[in-house]
């Protein structure tokens, strides 16, 4: 007895001592996420967020400049757009839900170098965009609106005139640019390309990264041309930058679209990748009627399922309204069912600036043109504004899973889960009605369409069906089924009957005066 006695002792002593040590992990892992919040599900931040880019220059015009580089009738010349110009037109992003914005380069140009790739100083901004003191305004005011700021940083070039490619103490720090120049873009005959592979290089450009963390107030980094860069420097960049900041945003651009699975597969789950594969499968998709919305999937899917940096149209090519205004589609519908897959699934959509006003456009120079901000297209302002609502409001959209359920003809309904939330989402590109029938839904609930106002209940079979016209979407949000509401359709009830009682009354009472 007194053995079993010990024996219990000793097992209650271990079990306390093990409730301690968990008592103190817990606690220990409480601590670190109050002390260390940002690296806490800083990679599903990012999936939250709906960013505009925009080409600084071309956007809007804060203070009017005069002198030699401002040409307005000269594609290739300064047009005028500047920091000032953008903060005052932060209520017009934000009213079209952004919650970002990404910025063309800022830093100081060559002459002509509108679109900041030309660049004479890291560490200056060009005078045509404004000055720190007024960046500095910007990420204020931005901050007021939950806004993020992005700078685009192009750190693969310089341009031929900046003063180290002519120093030859520094004859190793560039080499020759090898992009074939049937591949390379305009601005490309005036570069230099930097040997990432040298130490001295490295250095100088972490000293870059630095100072627009340090300097700039910045919530992310947007990097020109990844595929470009040195992997090995790449991945130091990374590590540098999350030691520093490890909520900071990291996304990247591709400047030869056929690497773009070879980056993803390397870099996609520490930087943002544009996905030039999902871009061309978005804008195939939904340019003209009848394509089947699947093949974006599958497009996803085969890239490896990761959240994506999606994008239907940028500064270099046909701009998505012009892809479907040659298809005789009618472009704010359009934009509406590439909006919805866009907003719902995995990743960041990234929407270049002019896309609201239904800017034309067939590539550079055109693609380059000034935004017309008051030429508004109010349907699809209003889309804009209520698709990126419903993204906001659901975390299912941003953190959730992603599943194809099944699709009918050119329509396709989607599913996104997290934790006790689930949505379906349906887009018919097809030209007539289509339904699909969901499974494995638990009973006692209904789907209820948030765009649409449309109610699904259970079939006799268990599933729900989800019809919606040619061309147009919804969004399905499962939900309790609480039957009809006796109690309210009653009170409209009461209400209606004691409205058609006064009119009788009142109606009585003016034959009688009349008489």
């Amino acid at each position: 007895m007194e053995q079993l006695i010990i024996i219990l002792e000793a097992q209650l002593l271990e079990e306390n001592h093990m409730k301690r040590v968990a008592k103190i992990i817990i606690s220990a892992l409480l601590l670190f996420t109050i002390l260390f919040p940002s690296l806490v599900g800083a990679k599903e931040e990012v999936n939250e967020e709906i960013m505009y880019r925009i080409l600084l220059d071309r956007y809007n015009i804060g203070e009017q400049k005069k002198g030699e580089q401002i040409r307005i009738d000269d594609p290739y010349a300064f047009h005028g757009g500047d920091l000032k110009g953008l903060r005052t037109k932060l209520g017009v992003i934000q009213s079209l839900g952004y919650t970002a914005v990404s910025l063309s380069p800022i830093m100081k140009n060559k002459e002509d170098g509108y679109h900041g790739y030309w660049v004479e100083d890291f560490f200056e901004i060009d005078e045509q965009f404004g000055s720190i003191e007024e960046l500095h305004k910007l990420t204020e005011a931005a901050k007021k609106r939950d806004i993020k700021v992005v700078l685009e940083l192009p750190i693969n070039y310089v341009s031929n005139t900046h003063p180290f490619v002519n120093d030859e103490e520094k004859a190793n720090w560039f080499k020759a640019v090898d992009i074939a120049p049937e591949d390379a873009p305009y601005w490309l005959d005036d570069v230099v390309a930097f040997n990432q592979e040298n130490p001295e290089v490295q250095e100088y450009l972490l000293t870059v990264i630095d100072y627009w963390m340090d300097e700039a107030d910045i919530a992310g980094f947007n990097f020109h041309s990844v595929d470009q860069m040195s992997s090995q420097f790449l991945t130091k960049v990374i590590d540098h930058i999350k030691e520093k900041d490890e909520s900071f945003y990291l996304f990247g651009t591709i400047l030869e679209v056929e690497k773009t699975k070879e980056v993803i597969e390397q870099f996609g789950e520490d930087i943002l990748i544009a996905n030039n594969d999902l871009f061309e499968a978005l804008t195939d998709t939904f340019k003209e009627i009848g394509n089947p919305v699947s093949t974006v999937y599958e497009t996803w899917e085969e890239l490896g399922g990761r959240s994506a940096y999606m994008f239907i149209d940028d500064d270099l090519t046909k701009r998505f309204s012009q892809l479907v205004v040659e298809q005789g589609r009618n472009p704010v519908t359009a934009w509406k069912l590439a909006l919805t897959y866009m907003y719902t699934s995995p990743g960041v959509p990234v929407i270049f600036q002019g896309s609201e006003v239904l800017m034309l456009g067939d590539g550079f120079p055109e693609s380059h043109r000034m935004v017309p901000i008051h030429s508004a297209e109010r349907e699809l302002e209003q889309f804009f504004y209520r698709i990126a609502s419903v993204k906001k409001e659901f975390l299912a959209l941003s953190k959730g899973s992603f599943e194809m359920v099944d699709s009918d003809g050119a329509m396709t309904v989607f599913k996104r889960s997290y934790e006790d939330e689930t949505l379906f989402i349906a887009i018919n590109n097809d030209q007539e009605l289509r339904k699909v029938d969901v499974a494995g839904i638990e009973k006692g609930k209904r789907l209820r369409g948030i765009m649409a106002d449309n109610i699904s209940l259970m079939n006799e079979d268990g599933t729900y069906t989800l019809g919606i016209p040619r061309e147009s979407v919804e969004i399905y949000l499962v939900e309790e089924d609480v039957g009809i509401n006796w109690m309210f359709i009653s009170f409209v009830a009461g209400v209606f009957f004691l409205f058609v009682l006064a009119v009788i009354y009142l109606s009585i009472k003016q034959k009688a005066r009349s008489s």
